[in-house]
Formats: structure tokens, C-alpha cells, sequence
């Protein structure tokens, strides 16, 4: 009777384990199901899953065909910056001045140095310029005759871009990257919203205060379960009136939407003399920046003594923070650094063109391969899931693997991944990036299975109809297969 208990035992563990495994043929049953849903009839859905130990193509369905990626573009430009520049990276922000200091009097002008910082005062602008003003007393500053200027000339003056969309440049997460940027690049706006859907809203203050904004509030109250819908409509550098449309969730009250600084440099500049008339230090010149005083025809020069350095984090930490995250001007910032690096020119184009460069050199085709910024807020980025898969696997080769996959979201426990996958076998063992735009989704990174694989995986939906949440879950449903392959 006992042997008999035991064989029964020992069948039954066998068949719970077989029904609980996974194979291939369970990832082409369920994307066939989807392809054959309604909402899906126009909807172009690329997918591979590479066997990292195996060295070998798992599974992979229209692989080759360009398509416009979103968010997980961060993954090529973060692995290019890490490979780059490296992963102990830092970027340099000088306080410099130039003429002379007789008798605590400064005759000349203090300048801001950006270095390209994304990071810079991003934990406290108030500590930041305290630091500042005791760097300045230091050298036994007391009066300055010159102003304050914000030097952003490491990289181009272009914030943005040339096609992001109109309805983001205003916005947190379409603020450009600037060769001194500070808070992140952005400002918080208030607001209290009504009871019901289309009740309008209260704007009730912004801060930090910035000169000169004005504000023309349309946001309405968005329906019970809605999220931040709401977007600000300007122009980097441009101090025109800023319509603010869209909907926010009803019933609350200091409800915070985020908006893009329009001139950092100017504004670091102004917040710092703003800190030094505070402490007692008098300026003869209103604050002004390397833009400013080219479009005025007056020369900058660049005789200058640098008296203090802010270093910022390592990259490898910022990286972890672009990829958890999905900060867009930390992207941004890296491509234009990676630009300057490789190229000579704080760009965009050459940091594209930079990264471009660098992938070709590892052997991937990058046929297909269109990269308009490093975020992949654009519209027009495209590449294909077989690219992006190749730029994982050779990744996973490198000695900044570590560094990187420890960058990306765990699957229902941190960042943009907290969400997804919770509650399946995917929570904790997966690292993923996620993208999202208007008719896009999207997922990629690394997993590790039941059978203990280690698997990159690229996923992307473009074109579909209904809902983007919808579209999460059925992607989640093909990416639920991979832990238990």
C-alpha cells in the first residue's frame, strides 16, 4: 500500500510539473489567438526571445519589420553610454569667472559651466545654491560688477528634438537636454479638480517661480479612475502664454502636473543670484546666459578661472534611474554627451549618429534602424525587435551587463515594471522596459525561466485599436509564458 502511495505521489508531482512547464508552441498559440482578435486585425506585433546561454533564437514572429519602439529605445542609447563613455562616467558643472577680484569686489562675470548634467540639483536646488554662494565667499567675493552667466554652450542650443510632437515639449517628460539643465528641467503646476467628469479645474499656483510665465488654465475633471491626462502647450525659450488643456482625476485637491523649465540656463543663472543678493553679495548686471548674449552680438570670453566642481553621480547610477524611471531628458542628455565624446558636437544628430556607429561596429545590420532622439518620445524612431534583441544579447557579452540589467524595471516590484505581470511566476524574475505611446506598446529585457535560462525578450504592438491598457494585457499574456519556459 505504501509503494503504491508513493508511485501515485511521484505520477502526479511528474504531470503538475509538465502541465505547469512551458514550450515554444504555447508563445505561437497565444500570439496567433491575439492576432486574431477584432481589436487586431490592423495591429503590426513584432516579438523574439533569444536563449542567452544557448546562444540561439528561441522564438521570434516579424522580427524584421521596422516599427516604431517607444520608450525601450533607452535600451540602445543607455548600453551605448555605458560601453561609451563608461560606467563611472560623471558629469563636471564649474562655477568659473573671469576679469579680476580686488578688494572683494569681482570685476567681471560669474559664470554657471554646464557640463551637461541632467542631474544637477535635482535632489535640492536650495542646497545646491548655498553651495554655490559659500564657493563664491571663498574666494572672498562680496560684490560681483558682471552678471551671472548660464553657460550651456557644451551642447547645441536646441532643446528638443526637431519632431517631438507639439502636445509634449511643454510638458516634464518633453524637457530637452540642455548643456546646463537644473531640477530635471521642470516645474510643478497645482491644481484642485471638481466632483463629476467635465467639471473645470482651479490652477492655483506653480513652483518654483520663474519670471515672467504666464498661464491660460482649459483642464478639465477627468472621469473616476482616469489618470493624468492633462498637457501644457509651449516652446522651449519662449515665455508666450501656456495653455494648459487636458483632464486630471476628480476630487483632489494640490494635485501636481509637471511642465518643461522653457529656459534653464536662465533660470539656474537667476536662481543663483537670487541666493547671492540673499547672502549680502550685490550684483551690478541683471542674470543672462551664452544665448542670450550671442543674440545680443556680445562676446563671451573664454579666458576664465574655475574655482568649484560639481561632479555628478556616476553613470551607471543615472542610468539605473533613465531605465527604472523613464526619465526622457537623462536619454537625451547621454546621446548628446555620446555626441560631443565621439563626434566633437553636443548634438543630437552626431550622438545619433555616434550610436548608429557604434552598433554597426558590433556587427548588427542596422538596416531598418531609424533613431530621431535617445528617448524614443519621437514618432519617428523605428527599428526592429531582431535589432534590439541583438543590442541585449551582445549586452549580456559586455563587462557593463551587471550595470545594466540591474538598470531595468523588476516585473510587479519597481519603476514603470511595478505594474506588470503581478501575481505571475514573471513577479521578481523579470527586468524589463517598458514603452508606450499613442497606438504603442511595448516591452523588452531579460527573464529567467523555471529551467534556468536566461532569455532576452523584445515585444512591440503599433497600430492596434481600443484601449493601450488593453493592449497591456495581451502582451502580458505572451510574456506570462516566458518564466515557465
Amino acid at each position: 500500500m505504501k509503494v503504491t502511495y508513493i508511485f501515485f505521489l511521484l505520477f502526479f508531482s511528474t504531470c503538475l510539473i509538465h502541465a505547469q512547464n512551458k514550450s515554444i508552441n504555447d508563445l505561437s498559440i497565444e500570439i496567433k489567438k491575439i492576432l486574431n482578435e477584432k481589436e487586431m486585425q490592423t495591429v503590426s506585433l513584432g516579438f523574439c526571445v533569444y536563449d542567452l546561454k544557448a546562444d540561439k533564437m528561441l522564438f521570434s514572429h516579424q522580427p524584421n519589420q521596422s516599427m516604431t519602439i517607444a520608450s525601450i529605445l533607452k535600451l540602445s542609447t543607455t548600453s551605448a553610454a555605458l560601453q561609451i563613455l563608461g560606467a563611472d562616467f560623471r558629469f563636471e558643472t564649474h562655477l568659473e569667472y573671469d576679469g579680476k577680484i580686488e578688494n572683494g569686489v569681482l570685476k567681471g562675470n560669474l559664470y554657471i559651466k554646464g557640463g551637461g548634467d541632467p542631474t544637477l540639483g535635482k535632489d535640492s536646488m536650495d542646497k545646491l545654491m548655498k553651495e554655490w554662494v559659500e564657493a563664491l565667499k571663498k574666494q572672498g567675493i562680496k560684490q560681483i560688477e558682471g552678471a551671472v552667466v548660464g553657460d550651456a554652450s557644451i551642447f547645441e542650443e536646441h532643446l528638443a528634438p526637431d519632431n517631438w510632437a507639439w502636445s509634449d515639449i511643454g510638458n516634464y517628460f518633453g524637457a530637452g537636454a540642455c548643456g546646463l539643465s537644473i531640477n530635471d528641467n521642470y516645474f510643478e503646476l497645482y491644481f484642485n479638480s471638481g466632483k463629476k467628469e467635465g467639471d473645470p479645474t482651479q490652477f492655483l499656483r506653480y513652483e518654483p517661480q520663474i519670471d515672467e510665465l504666464e498661464f491660460v488654465n482649459e483642464i478639465k475633471t477627468g472621469a473616476v479612475g482616469s489618470a493624468d491626462e492633462a498637457y501644457i502647450y509651449a516652446s522651449p525659450y519662449s515665455y508666450a502664454p501656456r495653455y494648459m488643456k487636458g483632464t486630471i482625476p476628480p476630487n483632489r485637491s494640490n494635485y501636481i502636473v509637471k511642465a518643461a523649465i522653457p529656459d534653464p540656463p536662465l533660470f539656474c543663472a537667476k536662481m543663483l543670484t537670487k541666493y547671492l543678493k540673499a547672502s549680502g553679495i550685490s550684483l551690478a548686471k541683471e542674470p543672462t546666459t551664452d544665448r542670450l548674449m550671442r543674440l545680443k552680438k556680445i562676446s563671451m570670453t573664454k579666458d576664465r578661472k574655475s574655482f568649484h566642481k560639481n561632479l555628478s553621480a556616476p553613470l551607471k547610477d543615472i542610468v539605473l534611474q533613465t531605465n527604472t524611471r523613464s526619465i526622457n531628458i537623462y536619454a537625451e542628455s547621454m546621446l548628446k554627451m555620446i555626441g560631443l565624446y565621439k563626434k566633437s558636437k553636443g548634438t543630437t544628430e552626431a550622438g545619433r549618429e555616434a550610436i548608429i556607429s557604434f552598433w554597426e561596429g558590433k556587427k548588427i545590420d542596422m538596416n531598418g534602424f531609424f533613431m530621431e532622439d535617445g528617448s524614443g518620445l519621437s514618432h519617428y524612431n523605428a527599428i526592429t525587435p531582431m535589432q534590439l534583441s541583438q543590442i541585449l544579447v551582445d549586452t549580456y557579452k559586455t563587462p557593463i551587463f551587471k550595470d545594466f540589467y540591474n538598470s531595468l524595471a523588476i516585473a510587479g516590484k519597481t519603476g514603470t515594471a511595478r505594474y506588470l505581470l503581478s501575481g505571475t511566476s514573471a513577479e521578481g524574475n523579470m527586468r524589463a522596459k517598458s514603452g508606450s505611446l499613442t497606438r504603442v506598446r511595448s516591452y523588452a529585457g531579460y527573464v529567467n525561466t523555471k529551467s534556468n535560462r536566461l532569455l532576452a525578450f523584445v515585444i512591440v504592438a503599433n497600430n492596434f485599436s481600443g484601449e493601450s491598457r488593453e493592449m497591456k494585457k495581451r502582451l502580458e499574456r505572451v510574456l506570462a509564458i516566458l518564466p515557465d519556459l
